[in-house]
């Protein structure tokens, strides 16, 4: 197994992105709940050597999560687990949901400019604010349909237990 900030390799050879320890909270056979300490700051940061925006938006808060038991692994409430996101995935997602309203507002744009030959600042900026807002629609939109496995796919998913709890609450990290 291979880990650095940004990437993930497990003992099967998968690569996933921004892997990102969690505590089990609690275990059903469909789904897990996990306990994830959200990060407001980059890594750099956290290091101390960042641009210093971390400041402005205040401590790391925890946040519960429920992502799907699919990997056979016998959790417990207390175990410490891996949880990952396949870098296709994050990237589809990110494209969603940043690059497909900037790309309306742009073509809104230039469909205007090229319609009217010529926009006064008044109407770019309109036709600017309804691409954007047309792109977030579409791209939400397609962050959740195709059912439930498109939405389940933009959920990290638990790749490994760091650590287990056995039954006296003692952890047994390896």
């Amino acid at each position: 197994m291979y880990t650095d900030n940004f990437l993930h390799v497990d003992s099967f050879g998968r690569a996933s992105v921004i892997p990102q320890k969690a505590r089990v909270v609690a275990v059903d056979s469909a789904e897990v709940t996990v306990e994830v300490e959200t990060m407001v700051a980059c890594a750099r940061c956290a290091a101390g050597k960042g641009c210093g925006a971390g400041l402005l938006v205040g401590p790391a808060r925890k946040k519960q999560i429920t992502v799907p038991h699919t990997n056979g692994l016998r959790l417990r409430r207390g175990d410490l687990v891996l949880l990952t996101m396949h870098p296709r995935r994050l990237l589809r997602a990110a494209v969603l949901a940043y690059g497909l309203p900037l790309f309306a507002a742009i073509l809104a744009l230039l469909l205007g400019n090229w319609l009217r030959n010529g926009l006064d600042d008044a109407a770019a900026v309109s036709l600017a604010a309804v691409g954007l807002a047309a792109g977030l629609l579409v791209g939400r939109r397609g962050l959740r349909q195709a059912g439930s496995g498109c939405a389940a796919s933009w959920m990290p998913v638990i790749s490994e237990r760091l650590a287990a709890v056995d039954r006296a609450g003692a952890a047994d990290v390896r």
